[in-house]
This record gives C-alpha cells, structure tokens and sequence, in this order.
C-alpha cells in the first residue's frame, strides 16, 4: 500500500511537466502565411489558378490553387525569402521573387494575370515596405 501512495504522489508532477512540455511544442508551430486573391485585367477574379510558393534558400516548393473568388492561402510556412509564381491557361506565367516573409507573420501577395501566351512570363521583384494588410503592421527592407 505505501508503494501505492509513492507512486500516487508523483502523478501531479508528472502532469505539470507533461502540460509545460506540451505549451512548448505549440509554441513553436510554423504560423507565417502567405495569402492573396487573383485577378486579370479588367480586375475580374480569376478561379483555379495554380499557385506555387518556393523558398529561395532550401528550394521548397508548395503547391496550391486559388478557389472560385480568386483568393488563395499558403499557411505554414517557414520564415525566409520566397519566390511565387501563378499560372492559368490563356494567361502569362506570373512570378514574384524576394518575398520576405517573417516569423508569426500574414503577408498579403495578390496576383494580376494579364492575357498571353503561356510562353510569357510576367516577372516582379518585391522591394521597399510591405504592408500586412491583414494584421495592419508594417515591414521595411
């Protein structure tokens, strides 16, 4: 019986190590996200367009495509400098590269095709502050 009390009087510590160790490994899931909303144009939204979003320093590439109004998430995503490129039939290939994005950190990237040959290729280069229109912050390079 006094092995049981010995062992019944660990129980709570076990259980407040095992909820700080928990707290611990939430705190460090990948929040950083990218999202953005595709038009043409005339300023039309633009449905299924295939979304990639490439990490220029590993070369991870994730996939994606926008939904029927246009909009797109990429979430989870590591801190770092990303290129992304859009594509639609009937329009130019799209690119972004030098995108900044930080820690805990919601970056709004929107994409505007402009008709073309597939062949074509619209390129932009990110530069100067950017406005995280989703949480009203503001970044600088």
């Amino acid at each position: 019986m006094k092995r049981l009390d010995h062992f019944a009087a660990h129980i709570p510590l076990s259980s407040v190590l095992l909820f700080y160790l928990s707290v611990a490994a939430l705190a460090q899931i990948i929040s950083s996200s990218i999202v953005g909303s595709v038009t043409d144009a005339t300023g039309a939204v633009v449905p299924r367009v295939s979304i990639s979003v490439t990490n220029e320093s590993t070369g991870i590439a994730r996939q994606a495509s926008s939904d029927e109004s246009g909009g797109f998430v990429m979430p989870q995503l590591q801190p770092g400098n990303y290129r992304l490129a859009a594509t639609a039939p009937g329009f130019r290939r799209y690119e972004v590269s030098s995108i900044s994005l930080l820690v805990d950190q919601t970056l709004r990237v929107d994409v505007h095709l402009t008709l073309g040959d597939v062949a074509e290729q619209i390129e932009v280069a990110a530069r100067g502050a950017q406005i995280e229109s989703e949480t009203s912050s503001r970044t600088g390079h």
